[in-house]
Formats: structure tokens, C-alpha cells, sequence
């Protein structure tokens, strides 16, 4: 079977942000980006890749997507570590 290879397209970040009616720091806050990093985007000096452009993509498309998956893993993850200190506490 051959592989398929996906090649992210740019994302305009600076239209994006204003898209979602967000300030850098919101937006950065909610996906998880320095705000360092998205000022570099937004005027340019550098461009999103890898990982990043693929997020950025992903947002563009369905943000809710990505926020629904962060904040489950958020749960998650306080579900395991609560569970892990109830296990603690049921030893000692």
C-alpha cells in the first residue's frame, strides 16, 4: 500500500487569530504557543512548521476539534494523577 504524504498548507496566523476574534495572548493561552513564536508569525520573520503548521491547519478547520482534545487530555490527566495519590493513600 502506498503511502500517502500530506504537505500542511500556510496559514495567514495574524487572520487567523482576528478570524477567532482572540488577542496573541488568548490565542497563544488556548493552543499552546509562546506568544514569542506568534509575534515571529504574524510579522513574518519566521513561518510555522512541522507540528505547529499542522495544529494551525487543524485550527483553522475545526478550532473546537483542538479545544475538545485539549481539554480532555487536561481532564485525563488530573483524573490519573488523583487516582494515582488515592492509590498512595490506600497503602499507607
Amino acid at each position: 500500500m502506498p503511502t500517502t504524504f500530506f504537505q500542511p498548507r500556510e496559514v495567514d496566523v495574524a487572520a487567523l487569530r482576528k478570524r477567532m476574534h482572540m488577542t496573541q495572548k488568548q490565542f497563544c493561552r488556548r493552543f499552546g504557543f509562546t506568544l514569542a513564536t506568534l509575534r515571529h508569525w504574524e510579522r513574518g520573520d519566521r513561518k510555522p512548521r512541522g507540528a505547529a503548521l499542522v495544529l494551525l491547519n487543524v485550527v483553522r478547520h475545526n478550532p473546537r476539534a483542538v479545544v475538545a482534545a485539549l481539554i480532555n487530555t487536561q481532564f485525563r490527566d488530573q483524573f490519573a494523577r488523583k487516582a494515582a495519590r488515592d492509590k498512595l493513600d490506600a497503602t499507607t
